[in-house]
């Protein structure tokens, strides 16, 4: 009888531990699959950042060739300013 009593508690503490550990990967592999979620986001953002960090670099290389090409034309609006004032000069000077 007690070894009835005995092999009805063992049977009943591997069963009731079973369960509590099917319990437990269930809620470990939920944990995994949420951080594995988190993983991916995680990595699109960094995919999102880069393309805009990419596009951001594109535009400043933009700006700076159209800043180069401007003061260009200033130097040469300047020259030519130069230029026609000097040629205008001795026309000024004759007087009838």
């Amino acid at each position: 009888m007690k070894k009835l009593g005995y092999l009805a508690v063992t049977t009943g503490l591997l069963i009731s531990t079973s369960a509590a550990a099917t319990g437990t990967n269930t809620s470990i592999e939920a944990r995994l699959n949420a951080l594995e979620q988190r993983l991916q986001q995680a990595e699109q953002r960094a995919v999102q950042a880069e393309t805009r960090a990419t596009a951001a670099e594109r535009k400043a290389q933009q700006l700076e060739l159209r800043t180069a090409n401007t003061e260009q034309q200033t130097q040469q609006v300047v020259q030519r300013t130069a230029t026609l004032e000097t040629h205008a000069a001795p026309a000024g000077k004759l007087q009838l």
